[in-house]
């Protein structure tokens, strides 16, 4: 950067690097110089919005998220993070649509299926939901936030095997989060419905 500073991908570089590190507020510093200096860069604008991101500064987060599909409509991974934002913002249906998107341009991503699934969890469409997990699953049965957001949906469901079954794996997989799981007030609540 020192050499050229006008390289705008030195700068998007180096801030990568430096958010890898650790070091925010430096990383903030040089993605923001190098979307400045290279509006047109997709990379730089989904870079800087995750950091935005990390700032929880969630329009501009989204507002690059945006530009960076704009510039680049199949950076899947722009679109994923752009769905998982809208989800934070309570934007569900822009959500969905990103998400849509970006599953079509990739197939196989875990995490965009637990992020549509978790779309449709908070528009209380449980068992659309609870799908979506388990394709995500389907293709990633290691992928911990997925069986934990599976379990949700079978609580907000009542479907009560399926949570014992799914517990037990979680269990399997990650002690932690099933220790987390059962002392939540959701679970404590599905219980108590489970005996009446």
């Amino acid at each position: 950067v020192s050499k050229s500073p006008g390289n705008a991908r030195a700068h998007c570089n180096l801030g990568v690097f430096y958010a890898a590190g650790g070091r925010a507020d430096e990383a903030f510093n040089q993605l923001k110089i190098a979307v400045a200096l290279d509006p047109s860069d997709s990379r730089a604008h989904f870079n800087l919005a995750c950091s935005y991101g990390s700032k929880g500064m969630s329009d501009k987060e989204i507002a690059h998220y945006e530009y960076a599909v704009a510039l680049n409509p199949d950076f899947a991974m722009a679109y994923e993070n752009l769905g998982a934002a809208y989800n934070s913002a309570g934007r569900y249906e822009d959500a969905k649509k990103a998400l849509e998107k970006a599953i079509g341009l990739q197939p196989y991503d875990t995490y965009a299926y637990n992020n549509l699934g978790n779309t449709y969890y908070f528009l209380k469409m449980y068992r659309k939901a609870g799908n979506l997990f388990r394709k995500a699953l389907d293709i990633q049965p290691d992928f911990i936030a997925a069986r934990y957001n599976l379990i949700h949906a079978y609580m907000a469901s009542d479907e009560r095997e399926a949570v014992e079954t799914e517990l037990a794996r979680l269990r399997e997989l990650s002690p932690e989060y099933a220790r987390r799981l059962v002392e939540e007030t959701e679970y404590a609540e599905f219980i108590k419905r489970k005996k009446l």
